[in-house]
């Protein structure tokens, strides 16, 4: 493990942020570290959405074939989910005659493809609007333009050399805007069609770009931002009966957060995709009746509950099949539904620090997987660079999905860890350096003026140096480590084993054992996130630690 701690920060713009919102030198000096202030959105400084390529030019085409009847085809993701609600409920509004298909993950794979278009053609469907898919689609459109369909392809994921011969195509990528997710795309060309947009496609908005781990820099983060603030007094049934039944204790707090959306609310709309029909969280996503709503969200809590059991066999089997020797670790699972992969790929990164690629059997005996990967390695072009080998692929840089033959699996692991030159090692990279005095309960709290954490905009990691005077086991299984230190700064390390055995590196196993005696003290670096606790009435730091050098 190694720590870094930033260096830098124009003093310009530390400056400019202390002097105009009040901010203190540390938070001023994380916000200059890590980009500059233009990510810094407050509430009083927000601005209109920027327009992307294609937006007026779809919505314009929209308005001009509004008597035809058209369907929305979405994703099985919550991308997709949200931006076929914002879609769906929109143009209905609109006074369209619209419905919607989601693709079936086993059956249809992702995004549109030839059978959903001939199923629209003998529905006599007269015009397709993609949304957070169709970007790649070259064949489906050619069908269904040369059967005498309208399409407007509605998408955020990258485009290849070509584009498909759709009469309006929509995608930030093509005017090299920021990255923003499908349902940012699906919002930007409903607000040209109604004159009063209501709160819940903000929401809807907001929810997916969490979700979907888009950058929180700029616009997006400006999106979260509201988005969470509407939450709060959400008009939007669903989202009211989903924040009810699905909050988890462990993150609730009395607003919710961009965490709450990420490891809450997020992975039941999305279980509904991965485990059975992601029609059935559309369906509530576009629901009033209370009852309904009830019953269906208990629903979807217990797909999450299911995916969450595959999700820890599967992870077991797939660190069983890592070869650590390689730098692109390429694992293929016997049993395991292609529906889970891309979270065991997450996970794989996270324990090895490495690029993960996690494949399945499917029932036509190809392979398919999933895709999860550092900051420092684009998976995307890695993939590009071995395409020969695959069937398909497409994604992003950080996350991307595939499919190939089985008799390709071998070379293709092999090439793509050859053409590999990036070095992974697992490091905990701070934003500031900390005085050695107590850690102040006012410093936690200005913390939250940079919030929404998440994908870009992480949770401000710090380092201090201390002399630590205690350590102590806790937790039901002793799993974790209570720090003291001798500036009065108490501390906990959730991965004991992992934080003893750091310690251990650095002193010796028999020095720490003394410390643990509390008959001995150790002097070093911390690095640890901030977090407020009440006890006894009274407000306490702690400090939830990474690891030591």
């Amino acid at each position: 493990m190694k720590i870094e701690i930033k260096t830098g920060g124009k003093r310009s713009v530390i400056s400019h942020l202390k002097k105009n919102y009040g901010l203190s030198n540390a938070v001023a000096t994380i916000i200059a570290r890590r980009s500059d202030e233009s990510f810094f959105v407050m509430p009083w400084e927000r601005k209109e959405l920027e327009e992307i390529e294609g937006e007026i030019t779809a919505s314009k085409f929209i308005k001009a074939n509004k008597d035809l009847k058209t369907r929305v085809i979405g994703d099985y993701d919550i991308d997709g989910v949200m931006s076929t609600f914002i879609l769906v409920d929109g143009l209905r509004s609109f006074g369209m005659n619209v419905d919607y298909y989601l693709p079936k993950r086993k059956t249809d794979g992702y995004g549109l493809n030839p059978n959903i278009v001939k199923k629209a053609i003998e529905d006599k469907v007269e015009m397709l609007i993609t949304c957070d898919n169709g970007i790649c689609a070259h064949e489906s459109v050619q069908i269904a333009k040369e059967n005498g369909l309208k399409v407007v392809v509605t998408d955020h994921h990258i485009p290849s050399d070509t584009l498909p011969n759709a009469d309006v195509i929509c995608n930030p990528h093509l005017s090299k805007s920021p990255e923003q997710c499908g349902a940012t795309v699906a919002y930007k060309i409903i607000r040209h069609l109604l004159d009063d947009m209501p709160n819940k496609y903000f929401e809807a908005m907001a929810f997916a770009t969490v979700g979907d781990v888009m950058p929180l820099l700029g616009e997006n983060r400006q999106i979260v931002q509201e988005g969470l603030e509407m939450m709060e007094q959400s008009k939007w049934e669903f989202l009211n009966v989903l924040v009810d039944l699905a909050e988890n204790p462990q993150y609730a707090s009395n607003r919710i957060t961009a965490r709450d959306i990420g490891f809450t609310f997020g992975p039941c709309i999305n279980a509904a995709g991965r485990m059975s029909d992601a029609e059935i969280a559309e369906r509530l996503c576009l629901c009033d009746d209370k009852n309904e709503l009830v019953k269906g969200v208990r629903g979807l809590i217990d797909l999450n509950e299911q995916r969450k059991e595959l999700c820890t066999v599967a992870t077991e089997e797939a660190i069983q099949k890592v070869n650590k020797e390689d730098k692109i670790l390429v694992v293929c699972l016997e049993n395991a539904s292609d529906s889970i992969v891309g979270i065991i790929a997450g996970r794989l990164v996270e324990q090895f620090y490495r690029p993960a690629i996690v494949l399945t059997h499917m029932p036509d005996g190809t392979l398919k997987g999933s895709c999860r990967s550092t900051d420092n390695y684009n998976i995307y072009e890695g993939l590009k660079e071995c395409e020969k080998y695959l069937t398909r692929f497409g994604g992003h840089k950080k996350a991307a999905g595939l499919g190939l033959e089985e008799k390709n699996l071998d070379t293709f692991r092999r090439e793509i860890n050859a053409n590999c030159k990036e070095i992974f090692e697992k490091k905990i990279v701070c934003d500031i350096r900390l005085a050695k005095v107590k850690t102040s309960v006012l410093l936690v709290r200005e913390i939250s003026t940079l919030e929404p954490f998440g994908e870009g905009n992480p949770e401000p990691i710090f380092a201090k140096d201390v002399v630590i005077t205690s350590l102590r086991r806790c937790g039901k299984e002793n799993q974790c480590i209570l720090v003291f230190c001798e500036s009065g700064d108490k501390g906990i390390a959730f991965d004991g084993d992992e934080f003893e055995e750091n310690l251990n590196s650095l002193f010796g196993k028999e020095k720490v054992q003394k410390v643990f005696d509390a008959k001995d003290t150790l002097s070093c670096t911390l690095a640890f996130r901030l977090s407020e606790s009440e006890y006894n009435g009274n407000s306490e730091v702690s400090l939830l630690i990474l690891g030591a050098k």
